[in-house]
Parts: structure tokens; sequence; C-alpha cells
């Protein structure tokens, strides 16, 4: 987080997914930090982000299916569409509403500086 905090159900990650075997497709929402915070909750300034999929902590993230009000985790996502095709991944930064910061009010901004998927990296960082 560059400005503002986690907050409002914002920053989070939208994975897109199709079945190969059908047309069916379904979006799944994983929140920034943890799942015991509602919807993700994370302080100001410079973090690493956990590995969404791989971390078995008491931290790990809270995958929420489609529109569900309450997370699940990685195993049971992986469990119902784990042959499933993603087809799109995004970051989304919508709560700058929940920003209380008096310097700069309603702001919420991220940087992604790296991020790996199947052992590929996007946004490598500058050398």
């Amino acid at each position: 987080m560059t400005q503002g905090t986690c907050g409002g159900g914002s920053p989070r990650w939208a994975i897109d997914l199709k079945d190969p075997n059908s047309k069916n497709t379904q979006f799944l929402l994983v929140y920034f930090d943890t799942q015991h915070e509602p919807f993700g909750g994370c302080n100001a300034g410079t973090q690493q982000e956990m590995n969404i999929i791989g971390n078995a902590s008491p931290a790990t993230a809270g995958w929420f299916i489609g529109n569900a009000n309450a997370p699940t985790t990685y195993s049971a996502v992986s469990a119902a569409y784990g042959t499933w095709k993603v087809q799109d991944v995004e970051v989304i930064v919508d709560a700058g509403w929940a920003q209380g910061s008096q310097i700069n009010p309603n702001i919420q901004q991220v940087l992604l500086q790296k991020m790996q998927i199947n052992n590929k990296t996007y946004f490598p960082l500058p050398h």
C-alpha cells in the first residue's frame, strides 16, 4: 500500500475461471491479508503479500466463490475448480471511500512490483 490501508474489501484479487468441459464460468475473490478480517485488512506501507495458495498458517487468505459472504479455503476451491482454466487475474482497488487520511483523504493506492502465477513472474522488480 503506497497510500491508504486495506479496507472496504479492497484491494483484492479477482480470478476468472472457465470449465474446460463446458461453457461454465466462475469468479473467485481473494482478499489481501487475512480472513481474520471479514474482507481483508492490512496496514499502510510496504509489505509482502502472502502466497495465497501455499500459505498454511492461520493467516491464510480467505477465498470467496462468486458473491459468497463467507470465506472458504484454497483446498475447498481447488477441490471444486482444480481442473478449470484461469482466464484472467486482476487486482481490484475500489475503496477510497474507506480511507480516513487527513493528508490524502479517499485515496487508496497499491503498487505491485512482482506477481508469480504458476512459476511465471509478472511485473519483475527493476534490476
